[in-house]
């Protein structure tokens, strides 16, 4: 196993951790293990990405490094530099506790380490320090290649007493990062059961996808949203704040604050994250590690809701066949029970649903105000933004043939399902309807309150499109059977399929570009959408012509 530099660093302060009764140098083969593993564990940004040989904690970091370069132009700002740093805490505290949710939840709620290393002579001190320490050295690595280039902007404009703030502040942070994410795992944990604290950090981790995407679109045109004369006062509510805390002495310091307001704050700051660790130390700490055994605890069961009847009773609607219907019910199930495949997929379908919003944004921006910007929409033809969304909607279809639970694909030979047609029309049929068409009335909705009524038919005809193209992509892809394939094993013909929907989609939309210059069209448009795909649909998934 590879040495590491920070383990090396630690051997120097090694009589520090002997005063302490624990055993460093099993502390320290434990740390080296943990490292190791950090760097094969597939971080959540890089989860729908074919699997490579290499180190993904360091090429994990290349984001946060960005997204560090991005918040330099903060500290130029022509404004006070209270303001400067609660934008920069701000972003600062999201993302490290955001990362901490949704990618290091698996070291914080660890139990299995527990019964391994308990039953050999490590001692409960030990593994409990080790753990501690790995999530320091995981948290600190984060800061500094997050706030490196702050710490190096903020010394250029300000000198070394800025440095020195921000570098003790930084561990700050990381206590309270440490204390939000364990209280929060804490009160989830003693009122909740481990299912629902599983999806809680599963939808994080989504959450976290979609953030690091559409923060890189807006983090750029900040600018427009900051007033640069903007005076920043101090509020009663920002002694509630943590950003403002830390941000207080930096006023007191370069902006010849002597505000008494400015001083109670840097001592709150101070103060209150010295008691946060104490709190996590001697409170939450040992109760959060005893409540970690309900995550072994997966009993309860579920009760048939009023919304279950309701969906099959609707999947008995629209399905043409009893093979299509249980393929229907079965592809809702198994994407809504499956995190994995959720991680995969519902960040596009998010990101398609709010891009719109994005280009909306950038519109209304445009604008003197926010009220003329969206005077200056209505009646527009912004509704063909909704074409990029397209684009994201339509690749969830190559995830249909997969699954964490490819092993049982062995129940489509023992099983009598049916043709073959039927088993993929009701699975292409339930990713459409139950996941792409919520997230495209979610993108809708944004057109139909900017734009108005008269956006519903272009809107209606785009989705018509997006089905059209599912179809095509369906009919070039390898016709694997749903949820039978490894995520990692959706390889071929990925280039041909994004091509496909790119060039199929620009003519499309080239289509109904041309038809809104002329009455009635985009009506006909409609019509012949729907023939189209009606047409398609059944050549498609012809038991007779189905060649899987």
């Amino acid at each position: 196993m590879k040495n590491f530099l920070v383990l090396k660093l630690l051997e120097k302060f090694r009589f520090l951790f002997k005063l302490t009764g624990v055993n460093f140098y099993t502390m320290l083969s434990i740390l080296k293990v943990k490292l190791t593993m950090d760097q094969r564990r597939v971080p959540t940004l890089m989860a729908a990405q074919e699997p490579k040989e290499g180190n993904y904690f360091l090429k994990s970091l290349l984001p946060y490094f960005i997204i560090g370069m991005f918040m330099v132009f903060f500290i130029f700002l022509p404004t006070p530099i209270f303001f400067t740093m609660n934008l920069v805490y701000g972003l600062t505290l999201f993302m490290l506790i955001t990362t901490m949710i949704s990618d290091f939840s698996s070291v914080l709620l660890d139990v299995t380490e527990k019964d391994i290393l308990l039953s050999k002579p490590v001692d409960h001190k030990t593994l409990n320090l080790a753990k501690i320490m790995h999530i320091l050295i995981y948290l600190l690595t984060l800061l500094l290649v997050m706030c490196g280039p702050i710490m190096i902007a903020g010394t250029v404009r300000y000198g070394f007493v800025f440095l020195s703030i921000f570098f003790v502040q930084l561990f700050f942070i990381a206590g309270f990062s440490i204390f939000i994410t364990s209280v929060l795992y804490f009160l989830i944990l003693r009122f909740f059961n481990s299912e629902r604290l599983k999806d809680i950090i599963n939808y994080f981790q989504i959450g976290f996808s979609v953030a690091m995407v559409v923060g890189f679109q807006l983090i750029g045109r900040a600018y427009d949203f900051v007033d640069i004369e903007a005076m920043f006062t101090v509020n009663w509510y920002n002694f509630l704040i943590p950003t403002a805390w830390y941000s207080a002495p930096y006023a007191l310091l370069f902006d010849d604050k002597t505000d008494l307001s400015f001083i109670w704050l840097s001592v709150l700051g101070v103060f209150s994250s010295i008691l946060f660790i104490f709190t996590y130390i001697k409170f939450v700490a040992p109760y959060f590690e005893k409540n970690l055994s309900k995550l072994n605890d997966n009993s309860g069961t579920k009760k048939i809701s009023v919304f279950t009847r309701i969906f099959k009773r609707w999947a008995s609607l629209i399905c043409i066949n009893k093979t299509e219907k249980v393929f229907y019910i079965f592809t809702k199930r198994l994407i809504g029970g499956e995190r994995n495949f959720k991680l995969r997929m519902y960040p596009n379908l998010a990101l398609g649903a709010f891009f719109p919003l994005i280009f909306l944004l950038n519109n209304v921006i445009g604008g003197e105000s926010i009220r003329e910007g969206i005077q200056a929409m209505k009646g527009g033809n912004y509704f063909l933004y909704m074409y990029f969304s397209i684009i994201l909607f339509s690749s969830s279809l190559s995830l249909l043939a997969t699954s964490d639970s490819y092993k049982a694909a062995w129940m489509y030979r023992v099983i009598p399902t049916g043709p073959m047609a039927y088993i993929h029309s009701g699975a292409v049929k339930s990713l459409i309807i139950q996941y792409i068409l919520p997230a495209f009335m979610i993108a809708s909705s944004f057109f139909i309150l900017v734009i108005g009524a008269s956006s519903i038919l272009n809107l209606l005809l785009i989705f018509l499109n997006t089905v059209f193209i599912i179809l095509v992509l369906f009919n070039i892809s390898d016709k694997h059977m749903p949820f039978t394939l490894k995520f990692q094993d959706v390889k071929t013909n990925q280039t041909m399929q994004v091509l496909t929907t790119i060039g199929t989609t620009l003519v499309l939309l080239l289509i109904h570009l041309i038809s809104l210059h002329f009455k009635y069209s985009v009506m006909a448009y409609i019509l012949l959408m729907v023939a189209v795909n009606k047409v398609y649909w059944k050549k498609t998934f012809d038991p007779e012509k189905f060649f899987g």
